[in-house]
């Protein structure tokens, strides 16, 4: 299955790789709009950030969502772009948002705020395809996590990778090439 989100229309859904298209927006808010793509955890199981809106999540391959938690209530997470799971235990997952990063680990009841030396918004979470405790987000610029499991109130927690970057990432993404794991 595909899903896409188009700006002004909604969420469409493909079974057939994306030869025809249906809506698939069953369970969200009338007039949403996201505040980046659709987030996989495993399977059929999706997410995606509304804005002000909260986290909806789809269990079903988006056939239907609903809200995800608190997130529509916490100050931080309705405004959500991308989710990582964690994978220490259930119900650990990270947030990047407009207003930095959280983290949740009772499945999004509650949240708490990452103290990352850029702040801002963050566009994109990928972990470390050869050491899963460490991540890299792109924030005001690009930053690894040391230790995903580690007090995020600690500033060692975050090391900035921004030597040779010239301006700012926060529209942008980090990627890890899973074939050459040093290269991002």
């Amino acid at each position: 299955d595909l899903l896409t989100y188009v700006h002004g229309s909604g969420i469409y859904r493909s079974v057939d790789t994306g030869a025809s298209w249906v809506a698939a927006n069953t369970g969200l808010p009338t007039g949403f709009a996201a505040l980046a793509g659709i987030n996989r955890e495993a399977g059929s199981t999706l997410y995606v950030g509304l804005d002000k809106q909260g986290v909806f999540k789809t269990t079903d391959g988006g056939l239907n969502w609903s809200l995800w938690g608190a997130t529509a209530t916490d100050g931080s997470a309705k405004y959500t772009r991308t989710i990582v799971v964690d994978g220490s235990g259930p119900g650990r997952y990270y947030l990047g948002g407009l207003n930095g990063i959280k983290k949740t680990t009772d499945n999004a009841a509650t949240f708490n705020d990452g103290n990352m030396p850029s702040g801002g918004r963050i566009n994109s979470i990928t972990h470390d395809r050869d050491a899963p405790y460490v991540a890299y987000i792109a924030a005001q610029f690009p930053l690894k996590i040391n230790y995903i499991y580690g007090d995020y109130n600690t500033d060692a927690l975050f090391t900035p990778l921004d030597n040779g970057v010239t301006g700012a990432t926060t529209e942008g993404a980090v990627y890890q090439d899973r074939l050459v794991p040093a290269t991002l």
